[in-house]
């Protein structure tokens, strides 16, 4: 069984011994194959076996080592077992290196090493011989060296060397204290110091080693600025670069419960905004912690924090605590991102006013109205539009003077809108825009939500188009008659104020049903600006037409208009003449078949309106070539009371004879008429008889 402080390092059997040997767990076991029989022996006599074992470093003092045999007879009974142990006093020395710098070192910082060295062994150790690797230690720098009891030492740094011949006695110890201070400024490279001590002796010539190695710790220096938040909205906007000086910011170490408060916080470094509101505290090691900051100016408050999701241009700290959350500082990196953002409340006000020029500006001389009612009302979108779940934040009431002021306002949009709950301005109607959006930033005295009303003028103003045609004198447009027709009355707003219960009428049509079009707001009030479009639709009558559309509207004259059209026909008229003759049905006049045949074509306009692109064609004759007689004064135009003749001649066929004629014209039905003639033809004709037989060759009959 192997004892502690030895390392195994092999076994073997000798004397022509058989068998094998192995170590497992501390136990070397041989098992010898070789049977030892008395009785060829003439004396008890038995082998050897070996075990070779390392001494540890550090081992010091007597090691012990006992073996165990155990064995069978020749019957295969168990044998007695037998042990023995033997006792070995080591030389020894032990050696102990330990660093006071608290777990870490800083650049900058001075500390010592304590190295210890014992004789644990049962002599003397001579020529004691003690060696630090300082000079491969990067990042230090020697200070002093002191050993206790002390010696004459001669060696690198004041160790005992072997030449110096210091000795130790059994049992006793030797004190070193060095002291280093780490390199300031220290290489990035270096993230820890690392220095051994080796001590060796005549007795102990292979060096013993402990070592001492402690991180590098780079302290940090932590800031930004307290700014002031413009438009409140928690974030640094471009622009935003005003500071807040005379801020206290601390940076605090949370404690065990790393939470800010619970009583054990603790105040690493402070620092306050100067300079534009920048502040910073250096040489904060790496930890949890987590800034305050307080006592802001006379006026100030902390914006919204966390806002936009940029932690380079949000607010940090809680509002309502001043602290930011608990952040985490690493080891040599600064964290320049704290910072706070502060505002100052605002006001927004001005006058409600009576405008004696209706131009929608306050100037001197026009009063202010006592008693009205304005509402400041929370534009959470900021479009300058009241919507829905937009809360009214403040009420106020106009004074003597007609004047009002909302106080103690965030930065951010508004609206101001005058309500009059006490009806002081009834029959008044405003001349300024009412909402007035107001953008209030961090400060600001708003004055110009001014608010002007005149006495109200309530008027309407009619007109009406036929077929998008202004026809307010005959003839109007041309509308084909039985077509469609479309009347749309534009009914607009020619006062200041609003006018309520609006309906158009026609005199011909009756009332024009709505809802129109053109109320923008949905509110069934005709607003100044508005344009309300009626629609009215019939069928065209031939002949002029003329119609009156009127609108009237709640505390507003009637509004009239006239409008006209003009019921178009376009009627062609056909009449075929065959020989003169009008022959619509057979037989027609006789005509010699083999005559000339004169066909007249006799074209008239039975409409009201001149016909354009007349055409005559004969469907036996196909197209009938003109010009024709009558265009009286050469326009090419059918005029009403024209008549237009065309002709055709052929020569007569025999037998009955029919045709029709066709007359087109544009946007006219086509006309036809028939017409007829009877081809007459002449002949004789003889037969002669012989004996009664038609022999017209011979013999004819015997």
């Amino acid at each position: 069984t192997l004892p502690p402080g030895v390392t195994y390092q092999g076994c073997q059997l000798l004397g022509g011994l058989g068998g094998s040997c192995s170590e497992a767990g501390g136990v070397v076991t041989f098992t010898i194959t070789d049977t030892i029989n008395p009785q060829d022996l003439p004396a008890p006599t038995g082998g050897t076996v070996e075990v070779t074992v390392t001494i540890d470093p550090l081992t010091g003092g007597t090691v012990t080592n006992q073996a165990t045999i155990t064995y069978e007879d020749g019957f295969g009974n168990p044998g007695l077992a037998d042990s023995n142990t033997d006792d070995t006093d080591l030389p020894s020395l032990v050696v102990e290196k330990t660093s006071n710098a608290g777990g870490f070192v800083i650049p900058g910082q001075t500390f010592t090493y304590t190295i210890t060295v014992e004789n644990d062994g049962g002599g003397p150790q001579d020529a004691l011989d003690l060696n630090d690797t300082f000079t491969s230690a990067p990042g230090l720098t020697w200070q002093s060296t002191s050993i206790v009891p002390p010696v004459a030492a001669t060696g690198p740094y004041d160790l005992p060397q072997a030449s110096d011949g210091v000795s130790l006695a059994a049992g006793g110890s030797l004190t070193v204290t060095m002291t280093f201070q780490v390199d300031d400024p220290l290489a990035p490279a270096v993230t820890d110091v690392t220095n051994t001590i080796s001590v060796a002796s005549t007795q102990q010539p292979t060096p013993l080693a402990d070592a001492a190695t402690d991180p590098v710790v780079r302290p940090v220096t932590i800031g930004d600025a307290v700014w002031e938040d413009a438009d409140g909205d928690g974030i640094q906007d471009a622009g935003e670069t005003t500071g807040v000086d005379g801020v206290l910011v601390e940076v605090i170490d949370p404690g065990g419960d790393g939470a800010p408060g619970g009583g054990d916080d603790t105040v690493v470094g402070s620092d306050t905004t100067a300079g534009g509101g920048a502040w910073a505290v250096a040489g904060v090691l790496p930890g949890s912690y987590f800034v305050r900051f307080s006592g802001l100016p006379a006026g100030y408050e902390l914006t919204a924090a966390d806002a936009g999701g940029d932690d380079s241009a949000d607010s940090d700290p809680n509002p309502a605590t001043g602290n930011t959350a608990v952040f985490a500082v690493a080891s040599g990196v600064d964290q320049d991102t704290w910072d706070a953002g502060a505002f100052r409340r605002a006001s927004a006000g001005d006058i409600v006013f009576d405008d004696q020029n209706g131009d929608g500006v306050h100037q001197g001389g026009e009063p202010g109205i006592a008693g009205v009612t304005v509402d400041l009302v929370h534009d959470l979108d900021g479009d300058g539009v009241r919507d829905g779940g937009e809360p009214v934040l403040q009420t106020a009431t106009t004074d003597g003077l007609g004047s009002y002021d909302f106080t103690g306002l965030a930065p951010g949009a508004y609206l101001v809108t005058v309500t009059d709950t006490g009806a002081v301005l009834t029959s008044q109607v405003p001349t300024s825009t009412d909402p007035a959006a107001v953008t209030l930033a961090s400060g600001d005295d708003h004055d110009l939500a001014d608010f002007g009303y005149e006495p109200a003028v309530y008027g309407l103003d009619l007109e009406v188009a036929t077929n998008g045609a202004d026809a307010d004198t005959p003839t109007g447009p041309l509308v084909t008659a039985g077509g469609a027709v479309t009347w749309t009355y534009v009914v607009t707003n020619t006062g200041n104020a609003p006018v309520a219960n609006v309906a158009v009428s026609d005199d011909q049509l009756g009332a024009i049903a709505g809802p129109p079009t053109g109320d923008t707001n949905n509110d069934s009030l005709l607003d100044v600006g508005e344009t309300w479009t009626y629609t009215g639709s019939g069928t065209a009558v031939t002949g002029q037409y003329g119609n009156v559309g009127t609108a009237s509207g709640d505390l507003a004259a009637n509004a009239s208009d006239p409008s006209h059209y003009f019921g178009a026909t376009y009627v062609v008229d056909l009449e075929v003449a065959t020989n003169g003759a009008d022959a619509d049905s057979p037989t027609g006049p006789l005509v010699t078949a083999g005559d000339t045949v004169t066909w007249a074509y006799v074209v008239t306009n039975g409409g009201n309106q001149p016909l354009a692109g007349v055409a005559v064609s004969d469907d036996q004759l196909g197209p009938i070539a003109g010009p024709p007689t009558g265009d009286t004064n050469n326009d090419g135009l059918l005029d009403i009371g024209e008549t237009w003749t065309y002709t055709a001649t052929g020569p007569a066929a025999a037998g009955q004879y029919g045709n029709v004629g066709t007359a087109s014209a544009t946007n006219a039905a086509d006309a036809t008429d028939p017409s007829h003639y009877y081809g007459a033809t002449y002949v004789v004709d003889i037969e002669v008889a012989t004996n009664g037989q038609d022999a017209d060759t011979p013999t004819g009959p015997l």
